[in-house]
């Protein structure tokens, strides 16, 4: 999938880099997803999020100790591969910022699945998509532009926020029956249902079954992708506009990454 979402300026000799580095972030993101999200252990996952800011202190009494270690590998394998971009100290903290708001977007999801009532479609429009960890993906690449000008951040973040989007409402048509089976109600797909009626708390925690049943002859999957294909349509008519960047072939590279979504549905 990288070949599809990497910014045109990084530079030739540094795209295997930057892949890896990507890789490595997936990798702890997903360390991070599984300890809240499947393991549905708290405490651990407190702790583990502090791994990236060294003003934070991870503490390992009472939680799960091979996840913790293993999430600090993963982080301290990155931060040494990350050491080595040419612009690295200049894009760091900004990095280390969207790198939060992907950590706070798994907590969040870890509250709906504790609190299901306390979903609605505008915590899972604003919150959700930063899981999909785009804006930290594009802070790696940063680090290896070296043509990119400070001047396109402004427009560069306007559009990424906007296809984050995109890219979580491909990850929730492909991925809530099994989220639900593991008792993760965050996916947009669920919180549409609960909004609309469709099922209720109580049935995804004691009916998971049926309440999938239901949202299968829903009109709910339907509503999400036309929302997909409309944001898509509404950003190809507006021209978007950057000096140093290419931010038409970012958004084209947007459709493959649904292609993915939809033909690994089942599989991940």
């Amino acid at each position: 999938m990288f070949p599809y979402c990497t910014l045109d300026t990084v530079s030739e000799e540094l795209f295997e880099a930057t892949r890896t580095r990507k890789t490595l972030f997936t990798m702890f993101i997903t360390i991070l997803d599984d300890i809240a999200e499947v393991n549905h252990d708290r405490t651990t996952f407190r702790q583990a999020r502090k791994i990236p800011f060294p003003d934070e202190t991870v503490t390992t009494d009472g939680v799960d100790s091979a996840s913790v270690s293993m999430a600090r590998n993963v982080w301290d394998e990155l931060r040494r591969e990350i050491h080595d971009a040419p612009r690295a100290d200049e894009f760091t903290e900004l990095f280390r910022y969207d790198t939060r708001q992907s950590i706070n977007s798994i907590d969040y999801s870890r509250l709906l699945i504790e609190q299901p009532e306390t979903a609605t479609r505008s915590g899972a429009i604003h919150y959700g998509p930063h899981n999909m960890v785009v804006f930290p993906y594009i802070g790696i690449d940063l680090m290896a532009s070296p043509t990119f000008e400070r001047s396109d951040l402004a427009p560069l973040r306007e559009l990424l926020w906007k296809i984050q989007r995109l890219a979580r409402i491909g990850n929730w048509v492909s991925t809530w029956e099994r989220e639900i089976r593991e008792g993760d109600f965050s996916s947009g797909v669920v919180v549409w249902a609960l909004r609309d009626g469709i099922v209720e708390p109580e049935d995804l925690r004691e009916r998971p079954e049926s309440a999938i049943e239901a949202i299968r002859h829903s009109e709910v999957e339907t509503e999400l992708m036309d929302r997909w294909i409309s944001s898509y349509e509404e950003l190809t008519d507006n021209e978007l506009t950057a000096a140093s960047v290419d931010l038409d072939e970012l958004l084209e590279g947007m459709k493959m990454v649904m292609i993915y979504h939809l033909i690994s549905e089942g599989y991940k």
